[in-house]
C-alpha cells in the first residue's frame, strides 16, 4: 500500500469512528475535501499535506532520505526489528513515557501547536536540538 493508500485508511477510519463533520473539524478542513481525499479524488499537494499532518503524520516530498527514514517498517508504520537484532525486554520507563509523548503530541491537533510544543522542548533540554 502507498503511502497515500495508508492516509485515506486512515482518514476513512477517522471518519468512520467519529463522523465526517467532526474529522473534517479536528483536521480543520471543509467537509467536501475530506470526503474526497476518502473517495481517493485528486488533490493537491497542499490539502494532502493538512490532512497529513493533522492525522500526525509528516508530508514529505523529495529524494529519498537516508539512515533511519529510510529503515524498514512493519505494517502498522513502526520501524521493524532487523531479522538478527536480539530480543530484549522493553523498559517499562520509556514505554511509559513514550506513550505518554504520543497522547500528548495527538492533543495538539495542528501542525503550529506541535511546532510550539517542540521549540518550547528544545529551549528545556538543547540535547534534543538537530545539530
Amino acid at each position: 500500500m502507498t503511502g497515500l493508500g495508508r492516509l485515506q485508511a486512515q482518514l476513512k477510519a477517522a471518519v468512520d469512528d467519529r463522523g465526517l463533520a467532526s474529522t473534517a473539524r479536528a483536521l480543520d478542513m471543509p467537509i467536501g475535501q475530506v470526503r474526497s481525499l476518502v473517495a481517493g479524488r485528486s488533490a493537491t499537494a497542499k490539502t494532502i499535506e493538512r490532512a497529513a499532518e493533522g492525522l500526525g503524520w509528516e508530508f514529505y516530498v523529495g529524494p529519498p532520505r537516508g539512515g533511519a527514514a529510510d529503515a524498514p517498517r512493519d505494517d502498522s508504520g513502526r520501524f521493524a526489528a532487523p531479522p538478527d537484532a536480539p530480543s530484549a525486554a522493553p523498559d517499562p520507563d520509556l514505554s511509559a513515557l513514550s506513550s505518554a509523548l504520543e497522547r500528548h503530541w495527538r492533543a495538539l491537533g495542528g501542525a503550529y501547536a506541535r511546532r510550539i510544543w517542540l521549540a518550547h522542548l528544545r529551549r528545556q533540554f538543547p540535547e534534543l536540538s538537530p545539530p
